[in-house]
């Protein structure tokens, strides 16, 4: 990353591209270093090529060589994982926004690597005095997701009473 927050463009890259049979094209892409990839039309490739978007059928569509494409969403449908407390995602609707106010995109993939664990040197005598504790294996990487265990239910509006402003009593019951 540059020191101005950007990311350093290395260099220019015409790709070369198919979406099923009918559909070749060539792109103009900025090389950054990442260690992953993914091919992103963005804004400038919709303008070039006069896409138009369907909202209700969540398609694009536009003609090449006098032949119309129409480009759909993945029918795979994967469940989705509920894993409670506050989520980071965009909507499609809200990240189209996004993309339509911004010439540039960027795309973060993750990916696990497993690594090797030593312990520091400066740690290793805390870990010897206390290695009743500390178990022979530790599971690898974090626990599996499980769904909310409880949940509660508030009403649309409803405001939730501030404690001091509570009767004792009030406060008891507030606290069950």
């Amino acid at each position: 990353m540059a020191e101005n927050g950007g990311v350093n463009v290395s260099e220019r890259a015409l790709v070369s591209f198919s979406i099923g049979l009918k559909y070749k094209d060539v792109v103009w892409y900025n090389v950054v270093a990442m260690d992953a990839c993914h091919l992103l039309l963005g804004r400038p490739w919709r303008y070039d090529r006069r896409v138009v978007h369907d909202g209700w059928t969540n398609s694009y569509s536009f003609m090449f060589k006098n032949v119309k494409i129409v480009l759909v969403p993945n029918r795979k449908s994967e469940k989705p994982i509920s894993m409670g407390g506050e989520t980071k995602l965009l909507s499609l609707a809200r990240f189209e926004e996004e993309v339509d106010e911004s010439q540039l995109v960027y795309v973060l993939i993750g990916k696990e690597v497993a690594a090797e664990v030593s312990v520091p040197t400066t740690a290793a005598p805390v870990v010897a005095e206390f290695v009743d504790i500390f178990p022979n294996e530790l599971p690898y990487g974090l626990p599996p997701l499980r769904d909310i265990q409880h949940g509660i239910d508030l009403e649309r509006g409803a405001v939730l009473p501030t404690h001091y402003r509570m009767s004792l009593r009030q406060h008891e019951e507030l606290r069950r």
